[in-house]
């Protein structure tokens, strides 16, 4: 198995999901692949992490709390790929 390594650290990989059994499934997932993997299940918090620490790569939810992740994707797509489940 490869280890996926940018610039000599792990992918950051945001998951935004107010599921605490999917979030922790996404979460399980993808550190069984070596990726960096931070769970946030509201948009506040959410938003505060992409500005903050910059992730790789957003997997949102499609309808969490006061913002849907259709508005997640629009305002961070175009600088960190945006994936909605």
């Amino acid at each position: 198995m490869a280890i996926k390594v940018k610039d000599g650290y792990l992918k950051k990989i945001l998951v935004i999901e107010d599921d605490p059994t999917m979030g922790k499934g996404i979460q399980m997932i993808l550190k069984s692949e070596l990726y960096d993997v931070m769970v946030n299940d509201n948009s506040k918090d959410a938003i505060s992490f992409i500005q903050n620490d910059k992730p790789d790569l957003i997997i949102t939810d499609l309808f969490i709390d006061d913002i849907n992740g259709l508005e997640i994707y629009e305002k961070f797509n175009k600088k960190i790929p945006t994936i909605i489940i």
